[in-house]
């Protein structure tokens, strides 16, 4: 049975057709399993035509978001099993459970950390002249945006820094490796600048770490990336973890007053919601929401 599908066309300048149906698959909508209706009926529904429509399933079946089964239409998968970091942002913004977005947010931290160290200490025996003026280049940026409290500026900055460092490490697979995880950052700060932290500082970190891999010190561009990065996730840390923690204690307790009376899910979002309106978790929390 195919999943029902509203009419709720892009109106302009709204979302692509693929960005629409990538939210409501991210947003459970159209849960794992579910059948897509036919290509005529969707292409109506969502106020497209045909081929604009098979484009963007063509995008999420090269995500691994569905799957065109001859004979059986278009199914969704399980995005949480077979996505991949470039759903980061997205989810973050479409995705129905805060208390999952606020998990993924912590989820993320510490994976990110090390492949920076990594990265770090491979740059540290690898790294070109070229590779440290664009670094230079990328800490004045990055000094000038912490002054003027300039949240776009800095994310450009801090990012045009982990290009550099992703550069001069010259090496391939772990290019591969890091690519992925650093674009999901940076695609999730570009459309949430508001969980930026300006201290510690960045500009003070970048030069630390830009003058270790100079000085050929491996070890030395770690300590600093390690203590830099334990000062940031424990102030993201500290806004998460009691904030995710509410939101658990809130689902629980609407999923058993819910009890026999059908699918909580409508009571757990709606007691949720109750815990989000009451404000206290600062930028993160808002970034966790979506």
């Amino acid at each position: 049975m195919s999943a029902p599908l509203e009419d709720q066309s892009p109106k302009s300048p709204g979302p692509s057709i693929y960005e629409a149906l990538l939210g409501r698959i991210l947003s459970d909508e159209l849960p794992a399993g579910a059948k897509l209706p036919p290509e005529r009926e969707l292409a109506q529904a969502l106020g497209t035509n045909r081929n604009t429509l098979r484009e963007a399933l063509r995008r999420l079946e090269q995500g691994g978001l569905v799957t065109a089964r001859q004979g059986s239409g278009v199914l969704v998968n399980d995005f949480r099993r077979l996505g991949t970091m470039s759903l980061l942002g997205p989810f973050l913004e479409h995705g129905r459970s805060p208390v999952e977005k606020a998990r993924v947010l912590l989820d993320l931290l510490a994976p990110r950390a090390e492949v920076l160290e990594v990265l770090v200490r491979v740059a540290a025996g690898r790294a070109r002249a070229e590779d440290l003026w664009r670094m230079d280049e990328a800490i004045v940026a990055a000094r000038k945006a912490e002054h003027g409290r300039d949240p776009g500026a800095y994310a450009a900055a801090q990012q045009a820094f982990l290009d550099a460092l992703v550069e001069a490490s010259h090496n391939l697979p772990l290019r591969w490796v890091a690519n992925p995880l650093l674009a999901a950052v940076g695609d999730l700060i570009s459309r949430r600048a508001e969980i930026l932290l300006f201290e510690p500082s960045f500009a003070d970190y970048a030069a630390g770490v830009r003058a270790a891999l100079a000085g050929r010190q491996p070890e030395e561009g770690v300590r600093i990336t390690r203590a830099f990065h334990a000062g940031v996730d424990a102030q993201l840390r500290g806004l998460l973890e009691p904030y995710a923690g509410a939101l658990e204690e809130a689902e629980a307790e609407a999923e058993a007053e819910a009890g026999a009376a059908g699918p909580p899910g409508g009571a757990m979002r709606a007691r949720a919601g109750q815990i989000t309106s009451a404000g206290g978790a600062g930028a993160a929390r808002e970034n966790a929401d979506g």
